[in-house]
């Protein structure tokens, strides 16, 4: 360094290489980025793939919950004009409280699978909210909490 002049900037083989490598690591970071949002989209589609097969789900459950309050009701009446026995009429119920607590653990999937359709939306790991809803005992905890 003479008279206060830095002269690397006469060195053409090291400026080349100094931009050869801030090209390559520019090509990386963009790489990275794109693979990024690749995995993004992929995991917003499995979210919502998900939850459209929990809002089906739901929906059938929902139906076969009215089909098995109309068969309940159906099997009380015969039972009062003495049609049937009462474990028919307990069979119809049993399958009623089934179908009520399987349209329950659908509609919690159902909630569960929006929540993870947003969390991957803002970007937040998917760890942290179990896709799955609580195990039978929870849930009839839960039933027996709203009615």
């Amino acid at each position: 360094m003479a008279l206060g002049v830095d002269w690397t900037f006469l060195d053409f083989g090291g400026v080349r290489s100094r931009i050869d490598a801030a090209d390559a690591a520019s090509r990386a970071a963009l790489a990275d980025y794109r693979q990024a949002v690749l995995e993004a989209l992929a995991e917003t589609e499995t979210q919502l793939s998900r939850y459209q097969r929990a809002q089906v789900r739901t929906e059938r459950l929902a139906d076969a919950t009215d089909s098995a309050a109309r068969a309940a009701r159906l099997a009380r009446d015969r039972y009062e004009q003495g049609y049937i026995g009462y474990f028919e009429v307990l069979a119809a119920e049993q399958e009623l409280i089934d179908t009520r607590d399987n349209l329950i653990e659908s509609r919690t999937s159902k909630t569960l699978a929006m929540v993870n359709i947003y969390r991957t939306l803002a970007g937040a790991p998917m760890a942290a909210v179990n896709s799955q809803p609580p195990s039978r005992n929870g849930t009839k905890t839960l039933e027996k909490a709203n009615r």
